[in-house]
This record gives C-alpha cells, structure tokens and sequence, in this order.
C-alpha cells in the first residue's frame, strides 16, 4: 500500500509538472531562438515540477493518515470511556 502511495505521487507530480514545464517552454522558445537552451530549460523545469508535484502530494497524503489516525484513537478512547475525568478529559483535547 505504502508503494502504491509513493506512486500515485509521482504520476500526479509528473502529470502536473507537464503542464507548468509546457508554458516555460513556449516562453523561453519565444524569447530565444538557441534550442539548446530550449532544450536545457524544459528537462530542467520538467525535473523540479515533477519534485515539487509529487513531494505536495506525498505530504498532503501522510498528513491525512495522521489525522485519520488521530480520529482513530479518539474515537476508541471514547468507546473505552467509562465516564471517568481521566480519560474523558484527554479525549476531549
């Protein structure tokens, strides 16, 4: 599952970063003729999207199994509650 994640992350980061690498290249295409630099400007915004999509991705991901993790616990504090302060007050925190 952790594997499965991992890549869903980077599909999206790679989906995502086409799009962003595509408007760079037609910006530095249409300010310099060199294809070169053309060609050296898009792996290099291809490369950072990517990173920069799926490392978005990955955080967002982790940070919802930690809430949902979170929930988990409080609500089984709460089933396990018997009405004492003890408990009860750390649930509701």
């Amino acid at each position: 599952m952790e594997s499965g994640g991992n890549l869903r992350a980077a599909v999206f980061g790679v989906n995502d970063g086409l799009i962003s690498n595509a408007s760079l290249i037609m910006g530095v295409a249409g300010a310099s003729a060199d294809s070169g630099i053309v060609l050296l400007t898009g792996a290099a915004g291809l490369v950072a999207g990517a990173f920069s999509m799926a490392a978005g991705e990955y955080v967002s991901v982790h940070l919802c199994d930690r809430q949902d993790a979170r929930r988990f616990a409080r609500v089984k504090t709460l089933r396990s509650c018997r009405g004492c302060a003890a408990c009860c007050t750390t649930a509701s925190a």
